[in-house]
């Protein structure tokens, strides 16, 4: 007998307009499959979300040449659908860069920007990653408008430089000009430190667990999960530290992103459709 293989479907990690879901895993078991048409769904938890999601089921399967079956006994395959759902505080976690800028007239000007937000937390305070991307040139234009020639001087605690070639690329896709020293700068980079804070959100949280078996089918499941929040706006200012990354709080307050417990649907239906 042969063991069942397993192969990971998918795995969507959150982003700033994404939920996030578990991994897809489906044993495929071994043997011939005989194509299936009937599938009985039964389910357990929280009602008003198993309520929605079957109607998102419905469609998957029914995109896919399957149907749902109410008698479990003339039904060719099963899924169980585990929902859970609750309301309470979510954060969105937000990296911000925040310059000290001095121009030639001895001014100093403190800027501080949004560089990214996102649903996993930032784990490292201080830490530039040459994979981070730059948002200067918009904030420092209000302080140094093009054209104009500018000095990014050592950072502390800048590992390689990364932060600092980070910064000046930025600078030079904004049509500034790099100096090689102070003295012919219009303005100069004095410090510049990343650092990471929580916008506090409110948000109603609804997770899905699903798994799936066919009778015929020897050895196969398949199983997954999904998270999906509505969050809502916030009825108080935003805490001073993440301010800068007001302007990120519309992408996740409109839930206009990818429905992950669709994206759970469309799985499942399409490996019990699967003609092997």
């Amino acid at each position: 007998m042969r063991t069942a293989a397993l192969v990971v479907l998918a795995c969507l990690l959150a982003g700033c307009e994404s939920r996030h879901t578990g991994i897809s895993v489906e044993a495929h078991g071994y043997g011939a499959k005989k194509p299936i048409r009937k599938i009985h769904v039964e389910y357990q938890g929280a009602q008003a979300v198993n309520d929605r999601f079957s109607k998102v089921l419905s469609i998957a399967l029914m995109d896919q040449g399957l149907e749902i079956e109410p008698d479990r006994n003339k039904a060719e395959g099963l899924i169980t659908v585990r929902a859970e759902e609750k309301t309470g505080p979510k954060a969105i976690y937000a990296k911000m860069l925040k310059l000290n800028l001095a121009t030639r007239d001895g001014s100093s000007h403190m800027i501080d920007t949004c560089q990214f937000t996102s649903e996993q937390a930032i784990s490292v305070e201080g830490y530039w990653s040459s994979s981070d991307r730059i948002s200067l040139i918009d904030k420092v234009k209000e302080v140094v408008p093009v054209p104009a020639t500018i000095y990014v001087g050592p950072i502390r605690e800048d590992k390689d430089s990364v932060l600092s070639d980070a910064i000046k690329g930025e600078f030079e896709r904004g049509h500034y000009r790099i100096a090689t020293n102070r003295s012919e700068a219009d303005a100069t980079v004095v410090e510049a430190s990343p650092h990471v804070g929580e916008i506090p959100l409110i948000a109603l949280q609804q997770h899905i667990s699903l798994k799936a078996t066919v009778d015929g089918w020897t050895g196969y499941s398949f199983t997954t999960d999904a998270e999906r929040d509505v969050y809502q706006s916030p009825t108080k200012p935003l805490p001073e530290a993440v301010r800068p990354c007001s302007d990120s709080v519309p992408f996740y307050t409109r839930n206009n992103s990818r429905d992950a417990t669709w994206d759970a649907a469309v799985q499942v239906a399409q490996s019990l459709a699967r003609r092997q």
